[in-house]
């Protein structure tokens, strides 16, 4: 490709195109005209999709909006090809920061690629010192084969590479499309109704919804109830979106009120603010409070979000662009009129609603008090990042993959467990170093040193007011997308993010325009052949891109059919009075059943879904045990497995123990292998999924019948998964051979560790499973066991209590009453306000319960 110095409109042959001789082959006129003409509007609208239909799809995280995303990208950029193509000759505009995309794709790639195991070792030393099982120097009899891969989550890196192609596609098909400053405005309008409608609609939403989101879409995840939301199912994405929106409002609502004046040196007709007289009350006027109303309704739907770093980001997206804006022309009476007209609107909507003005001031208050402990309460977000910190440094060069991190911080979460998990870091910067480590925060940081530079040395060198003011909201949207990413994962939402790529580009090109007469953009010629090889290889490579994320979205379907019928089956179950009843354990059959077919219809369409398998896993385990309470032979599955390894010599081959189980236990044993199968594809799909070796701590003897295999299963579980409480349970559980034998050491050891890792379901479900296998007077002194050597705390003591008082007596449980009472009174003096009360209140209600009324008092 040859680099000339001009214009690219200069480059183009007129209807043309140069065929294998040389010489010009002309299309008919009209024709050549329409087909630039429709290419052009399947450019355009392959953007314009972007940035208006993919934030409504979910905000872009459903597999379906992503698969949207890649197609309208796609589109786009075969478009753009083809017009080149059709050209006879096309251009391209080259930009450094180009390079960044290939980089990224190689990094990414070789997150993916298969390695051998002393490359692995050398380049990612923790990988193979927390993946024991998974080398060659493990025990062949529980060896899970060897992992090969830098990256711990492949499916999920997979669909992490397939994003970073479309963002870097939008970027660069952005800075080809743009010819002038006019293409930069009407892009920026496209932001501006973009963040307008998605205001609008979070708004009626939220003011006439039903809790599901669109009316309709009932998610497992969020509902619509309490903040604005939009299609997001996080309030700081929609927060985010609102600020993205921001910069294009003030910048519209700034030309809306300028004027063409004549420039008094050239004549040329340039846009100044006009101080003449205004008759306010005519239609054109009331028109002009458009862009006025359109600023209100995307603050106030930004403001009702309650999102404390969204709102932050939001205003100063607000401040930036005013500050450009005002640089570019005087600030003129009709803009601050209209910037005056929009905060009232917002004070006075806010105020009609009071309720909803209380919570705006009480949220935004935490800002203004300028404490790091009333903004981040219980230290959540910092214990986060300080956890993710320690992280990077053991995944350091080249990060333990891209969409790896929900797996990789439960390695070094060290925080007490309280049933929810972090899906992502909170910060940007910081999960892409985990994720991409040294090569790709290197990456990072010049990606942002790139826009950076466009938006500062671009407003400074502009000496038109239109490209100075478009500058001062696309930089006003890029300095949000940046600072909000220090306290959310704005990073992660495509509907978010393809914005930024998009605003990104145009940053590049309007710095391109400000370059002086004399240093013109340089511009590479693109031959007809390479334009059509162009457009054929991102097709081809988006089909592939498009059914990936098409299949995972019907997946996901599923996958929230399975989690909702979780949800409510919890609920129906909770109301059921007798929990020992048949009714009971056939609802509880029924429901697995239902939550099978899902699960089993979401890995038929992605079967790379290590966690959907390994749901299926636990699914498949829960109908053994439930058919097997009602067995002929309700032997427990750790008996079973004890004595089909003990027996082993006595069956020639693996199928005549499997018909042994058949026959002595029933046709249901055929979820133990299907279990089995399950759990380890989950494995291979995602090494540090902890539970996984605790399905195969139980089952794995169907495989590969050994006594201590167990015990290598488990040790393989506790370092992936050092505070999980039921990798602890299980571990307890295998010592109950000990316990019965007398030592009861190994049994505490393990279960203190499950009082300190476990939730309260957990625990509660570990302590109650010895209570349901004593006789009612033993009750009493099994519960007096527990508090005296394990000394829980408060919370699991009351459930212990609450299931003591429906089998033992009042007698037997007076010494567990006196240790629960002294725990709630102490926790209560370490506490203060309405958690002090509750436990000052079940003190006292359990010194009734024991006759101590005085002590009550």
């Amino acid at each position: 490709m040859a680099i000339v110095h001009r214009n690219a409109a200069d480059t183009r042959r007129k209807h043309g195109h140069a065929g294998p001789s040389g010489r010009i082959h002309r299309h008919p006129p009209r024709a050549a005209a329409r087909l630039d003409t429709l290419l052009g509007r399947v450019i355009d609208g392959g953007l314009a999709s972007c940035l208006l239909v993919v934030p409504f799809l979910m905000g872009g995280r459903h597999p379906i909006g992503q698969a949207v995303l890649v197609a309208a990208v796609a589109a786009t950029v075969v478009a753009w090809a083809l017009r080149q193509a059709a050209a006879g000759e096309g251009w391209w505009r080259p930009t450094l920061a180009s390079l960044l995309l290939p980089a990224a794709v190689l990094l990414v790639a070789a997150q993916l690629a298969p390695l051998p195991h002393d490359w692995l070792a050398r380049l990612s030393p923790r990988t193979v010192e927390l993946l024991t099982l998974w080398g060659p120097d493990a025990d062949s009899t529980v060896s899970l084969g060897e992992w090969s891969r830098l990256s711990l989550t492949p499916a999920e890196t997979r669909a992490g590479l397939i994003l970073l192609v479309s963002y870097g596609l939008l970027f660069l098909v952005t800075v080809q499309r743009v010819q002038g400053v006019e293409d930069i405005e009407r892009i920026l309008r496209w932001c501006a109704l973009a963040a307008v409608a998605m205001a609008l609609f979070g708004l009626v939403q939220y003011l006439a919804g039903n809790g599901k989101f669109f009316w309709f879409h009932d998610s497992p995840y969020s509902t619509t109830d309490g903040v604005v939301k939009g299609s997001f199912t996080n309030r700081n994405h929609f927060a985010h979106f609102m600020a993205l929106g921001i910069g294009p409002l003030v910048w519209w609502l700034h030309a809306w009120y300028r004027r063409e004046r004549p420039d008094a040196s050239s004549g040329a007709a340039v846009r100044r603010y006009s101080h003449e007289p205004v008759a306010w009350c005519t239609p054109q006027n009331a028109v002009r409070l458009l862009p006025c109303v359109a600023l209100a309704l995307v603050v106030i739907a930004s403001l009702l979000s309650l999102s404390r770093g969204g709102n932050t980001s939001l205003f100063l997206a607000a401040t930036i662009a005013m500050v450009v804006c005002g640089r570019a022309a005087a600030v003129g009476g009709r803009f601050l009129l209209g910037a005056g007209f929009a905060g009232v609107l917002i004070v006075g909507t806010l105020n009609i609603f009071g309720a909803e003005y209380d919570k705006v001031s009480n949220r935004l208050g935490d800002l203004s008090s300028g404490s790091i402990e009333q903004v981040d309460q219980l230290a959540a977000r910092r214990t986060i990042w300080t956890n993710t910190l320690a992280a990077i440094s053991d995944f350091s060069l080249l990060g333990s993959g891209v969409g790896s991190f929900r797996e990789v911080y439960p390695v070094y979460d060290e925080s007490p467990a309280n049933g929810t998990f972090a899906s992502h870091a909170e910060n940007g910067p910081l999960q892409i170093a985990l994720e991409t480590g040294a090569f790709g925060t290197v990456l990072l940081a010049c990606g942002i040193g790139f826009c950076a530079f466009w938006c500062v040395a671009g407003i400074r060198s502009s000496r038109s007011v239109r490209l100075q003011s478009c500058l001062g909201a696309i930089a006003a949207s890029l300095a949000a997308s940046l600072v909000h990413s220090m306290v959310d994962f704005v990073w992660y939402v495509p509907g978010c993010m393809a914005v930024a790529a998009v605003f990104a580009g145009l940053a590049c090109r309007a710095w391109q325009l400000t370059r002086p007469a004399d240093r013109p953009v340089r511009v590479w010629r693109l031959s007809p052949t390479a334009a059509v090889a162009v457009a054929i290889l991102v097709a081809v490579m988006s089909i592939g891109m498009v059914h990936n994320r098409f299949r995972a979205g019907i997946a996901e379907h599923f996958l929230e059919r399975s989690r909702i019928a979780i949800r409510d089956g919890a609920k129906r179950l909770s109301a059921s009075q007798d929990l020992a009843s048949a009714e009971y354990r056939q609802s509880q059959v029924e429901l697995q059943k239902e939550i099978l077919a899902d699960l089993d219809r979401a890995v038929a369409w992605h079967p790379e879904h290590a966690r959907a398998r390994m749901e299926l896993a636990e699914c498949h385990l829960r109908l053994f045990d439930l058919n097997q309470l009602t067995a002929a032979n309700p032997m427990p599955l750790g008996q079973i497995r004890d004595a089909a390894i003990a027996s082993q010599e006595f069956f020639s081959s693996r199928k005549e123990r499997d018909e042994w189980m058949r026959r002595a236990f029933g046709e249901h044993c055929e979820h133990l292998h299907l279990a089995l199968r399950h759990a380890r594809r989950a494995l291979r799909g995602s090494p540090l999924l902890g539970e996984g070796y605790v399905f195969l701590a139980g089952i794995g003897f169907l495989d590969r019948a050994k006594p201590e295999s167990k015990w290598a299963y488990l040790d393989q579980a506790i370092r992936v998964r050092p505070r999980d409480g039921q990798v602890w349970a299980a571990a307890a559980r295998e010592t109950l051979e000990s316990v019965n034998a007398g030592d009861l050491g190994p049994w505490l050891r393990f279960a203190r560790k499950v009082l300190e890792s476990g939730t309260r379901g957990q625990k509660v479900e570990f302590f109650e499973g010895p209570l349901r296998h004593v006789p009612p007077e033993g009750v009493g002194p099994v519960l007096d066991f527990y508090a005296a050597e394990l000394q829980p705390d408060a919370a699991t003591l009351g459930s212990l209590y609450a299931i003591g008082r429906k089998r033992g007596s009042a007698e037997q449980l007076a010494r567990f009453q006196t240790h629960y009472a002294a725990a709630a009174e102490s926790e209560a003096a370490r506490t203060d306000g309405r958690e002090a009360s509750r436990l000052w209140s079940t003190a006292a209600a359990v010194h009734v319960d024991r006759g101590d009324a005085a002590e009550a008092i």
